[in-house]
């Protein structure tokens, strides 16, 4: 999938709100690869360019993606680095409000992503 596909994919959605809720499993499934694979700079990219197109979708995308990152992250999701990310995000609560922030900052939000896990990694 790359960011020519994402393009596309916003593209063909209706602009309405119905447009866009409609295939919010499918816009989320996108945003789950993305993050899978590792690929923020790719993963913030979409989301610039989804609620360019539906700015309906921005409070709903910037409270549900900094989660979707904790948990898909490939760096956060390895055996021995999970309970160290339970521990990091208890003692560090205001991480997804710094990933939320970030979202609007595409440098800056890759550079929060990886803070965190270098965190996680030495916690």
């Amino acid at each position: 999938m790359t960011l020519d596909d994402l393009l596309e994919f916003t593209k063909v959605l209706p602009a309405t709100e119905d447009g866009w809720t409609a295939a919010m499993s499918e816009v989320l499934e996108s945003f789950s690869k993305l993050a899978d694979e590792g690929r923020m700079s790719d993963f913030v990219e979409f989301y610039h360019l989804f609620i360019d197109a539906h700015p309906g979708a921005t409070a709903f995308l910037s409270h549900t993606l900094p989660l979707l990152v904790l948990g898909h992250h490939p760096a956060l999701r390895e055996r021995r680095v999970v309970p160290r990310v339970l521990r990091w995000t208890e003692a560090n609560p205001d991480c997804v409000d710094r990933l939320r922030a970030a979202l609007i900052k595409p440098a800056e939000f890759v550079a929060v992503v990886d803070e965190i896990v270098a965190a996680c990694r030495k916690a």
